[in-house]
């Protein structure tokens, strides 16, 4: 938040202090956005492994290139840019500073999954998207030190908060259906699991009893039952 008020660029990029750029890829990105004036541009990024410091894997995600113009078109690509991974982060996309003001969306303060948040709401008062296939960013995952290989406490909590943040802009853009609603439910279920591997880290301080307390917990929720019983990948 304060970077994007101290901005005073006509486009604003996220970089993380542990990651990297390819090299050109400003000049790359800014050339298209000017060149197709695009309130947002998403682009792809390397997943990259590394250990003791030396990278021994590299994947690649990404997305076919796009122009993505009104509510409708947006809304009806979402869904399959956030099972790529591609609508989450921050950091995959350069935004006209001029939208992002205007809207008045900020990060939310002292959550996790905030920028999920923040892509999430801002996009009713995105008009135009374009999407491009090239990796550009370079998202480092090392042996240790990430918050995506340590327990949080807060992390399911978060995660079902962006489901129904996700749910909202559905509705909100009269473009909520049953096949929308199923697949909103996988994310649900999806990240549910994903908070119940992580009682695995040592960090989660449960022990065996109190880690099967939790997963009951949460598989006999009447929301998580709803899902599960109404999902599809």
């Amino acid at each position: 938040n304060v970077g994007i008020n101290a901005a005073v660029g006509k486009y604003i990029m996220f970089i993380d202090s542990d990651d990297n750029i390819a090299s050109g890829t400003l000049s790359k990105i800014y050339s298209t956005a000017k060149k197709t004036d695009r309130d947002e541009l998403i682009f792809g990024y390397n997943v990259v492994l590394e250990k003791d410091g030396k990278i021994f894997s590299t994947t690649k995600v990404c997305a076919e290139d796009a122009i993505l113009e009104g509510q409708e078109q947006i809304a009806s690509r979402l869904l399959e840019l956030k099972e790529k991974v591609l609508i989450d982060p921050s950091w995959n996309k350069l935004f006209k500073k001029e939208a992002i003001i205007k809207s008045g969306v900020l990060m939310p303060a002292g959550e996790i999954f905030e920028d999920t948040e923040f892509n999430i709401r801002l996009l009713p008062h995105i008009k135009k998207i374009a999407v491009i296939g090239d990796c550009f960013y370079n998202y480092m995952q090392r042996s240790s030190g990430s918050i995506t290989k340590s327990y949080n406490p807060q992390k399911l909590y978060f995660l079902k908060k962006r489901v129904q943040t996700l749910t909202d802009y559905f509705k909100n853009a009269d473009m909520w259906s049953l096949e929308t609603e199923k697949r909103c439910n996988y994310f649900y279920v999806k990240y549910v699991f994903s908070g119940l591997i992580d009682l695995n880290f040592p960090s989660s301080g449960y022990d065996k009893a109190q880690k099967m307390d939790y997963i009951k917990s949460e598989i006999s929720c009447p929301d998580f039952i709803k899902a599960v019983n109404n999902s599809t990948a």
